[in-house]
């Protein structure tokens, strides 16, 4: 195999896109700031940008044109040679196809990436030497931090996979999942599980007012996923600290109100103890992670559960929950939670190829406005698979339910769903018991007609 200089590599680069431009669509991965020869990175920029503008036939000329309109980049390609150096540039890239090409696009990922890793260790060197006020965990993490933000960066900067080579992988998983009643992982509610799963790849947004008891839920469904079914899982709260959310998932194991737990009362009953020790073995043997967070950095976030992710085989993360910091401006926060959504459902959950059940807040039912309201329900919309509510029951709604057969005292509505069926009507939903006494959500034995008639027509529909 012929070995090439990085400068070679990016000048046969730039020549083979001035023969054939389209080639670029294959180079999502390769940044400008990869090309070590400045003219060499002007020339791609440009290149870049004429196709971008819909040029789909770029010639010397053209380009040359372009830069003119740029005095300090036309005089990087003048001094260079300017027309004689662009035609020894598209004579070096004639007749390269895609295949050709790899080589060279690697190399230039390769040396860019082995000049940022030399950069990252001079810097390192500084900051540990000025370091004595740090603790090791501190220096660790650092040291981690620059090293996962090039892992991110150059990993997959030489990957040109056209989809037909990735074809087997995908027939695989099909195969593995056609023999399962669904795909994902279940939540633990089998009526639920109907509608549907914690899917790899996917974020569920489950929505509940204040106070509703949503980090009750969440800890339930590490009961159930995590603690019962042994699924690596990760927890990322904003909410509880690692006491008070051990505390609850003791509770929540035990079957107990989370207070019995809190002030020590189960020390005065023998069968208490003997169940709190059974919780703290269960915990302990369980591939659980929580991570308390008092506010959120998307890049030091993202190291953090890669990092877990990675060491842990983590396979769902909960977020407790949605939520960005008052600007006092509604149009601000917005955009901040669409940033935030945007992450969860493509860094975390697609990169990762992990599933990812954010919590987040609503206001209550308004019946005059006949709707459930999510704060940024549009922003959410664009990324979410899956928008559930949950809503408590007022006393006419629960009385109404008993004289129809119908228990519990809230309901999951099921408002957005891609992968399954979804419901229009809001006053009604998959019925739950929420028991504070035992720190569980429950289905309800009996469901409304209309959820049965959904799950109804849908089968139907399958078939």
């Amino acid at each position: 195999m012929v070995e090439y200089t990085a400068v070679t590599s990016e000048g046969v680069v730039i020549g083979a896109l001035m023969n054939d431009v389209k080639l670029i669509l294959a180079l999502k991965e390769l940044k400008p700031d990869f090309f070590t020869h400045p003219a060499y990175k002007i020339l791609y920029l440009t290149i870049r940008k004429l196709f971008r503008d819909g040029s789909t036939e770029i010639d010397i000329l053209d380009v040359y044109a372009f830069l003119e309109s740029s005095k300090k980049y036309f005089k990087i390609i003048e001094d260079e040679g300017g027309v004689d150096f662009l035609d020894t540039l598209y004579g070096m890239g004639e007749g390269y196809t895609l295949d050709m090409l790899k080589p060279h696009v690697y190399n230039i990922c390769r040396c860019a990436c082995r000049n940022e890793v030399n950069d990252v260790i001079i810097g390192l060197q500084d900051y540990i030497s000025n370091a004595e006020n740090y603790s090791i965990r501190e220096i660790f993490d650092e040291i981690e931090s620059r090293f996962l933000s090039l892992k991110g960066k150059y990993s997959t900067g030489h990957k040109m996979d056209l989809l037909g080579e990735r074809l087997d992988n995908v027939l695989e998983e099909l195969e593995r999942n056609s023999h399962k009643e669904f795909c994902g992982f279940p939540t633990g509610f089998p009526l639920v599980d109907k509608f549907f799963t914690y899917e790899k790849g996917e974020l569920v947004i489950l929505a509940a007012p204040a106070k509703f008891g949503k980090s009750q839920f969440v800890t339930d469904a590490v009961y159930r996923l995590c603690i019962r079914n042994k699924v690596p899982m990760s927890v990322i709260d904003s909410e509880l600290s690692d006491k008070l959310f051990t505390l609850r998932l003791i509770a929540r194991i035990m079957e107990v109100n989370f207070s019995f737990i809190k002030t020590g009362k189960y020390k005065e009953y023998d069968w208490a103890v003997k169940k709190f020790n059974e919780a703290e073995e269960l915990i302990r043997n369980s591939p659980l992670i929580h991570q308390y967070i008092s506010g959120w950095a998307n890049e030091e976030v993202y190291s953090e559960i890669k990092r877990t992710t990675i060491q842990n085989n983590i396979q769902i993360v909960f977020w407790d929950y949605l939520k960005v910091d008052d600007f006092g401006d509604n149009k601000k926060e917005n955009v901040e939670l669409a940033k935030m959504t945007n992450f969860l459902k493509n860094k975390v959950a697609g990169e990762l190829n992990i599933a990812v059940v954010a919590m987040a807040q609503t206001s209550d039912y308004s019946k005059q406005e006949g709707a459930l309201r999510l704060w940024g329900s549009n922003q959410i919309k664009q990324f979410a698979s899956t928008i559930a509510y949950f809503v408590k029951k007022n006393k006419e709604q629960i009385a109404r339910d008993l004289d129809a057969d119908v228990g519990g005292d809230s309901y999951l509505h099921v408002k957005e769903n891609r992968n399954g069926p979804s419901m229009d009507d809001e006053e009604f939903g998959i019925n739950f018991c929420t028991n504070k006494a035992k720190a569980i959500f429950e289905q309800a034995d009996q469901q409304c007609k209309e959820v049965q008639e959904i799950l109804a027509s849908y089968e139907v529909k399958e078939r």
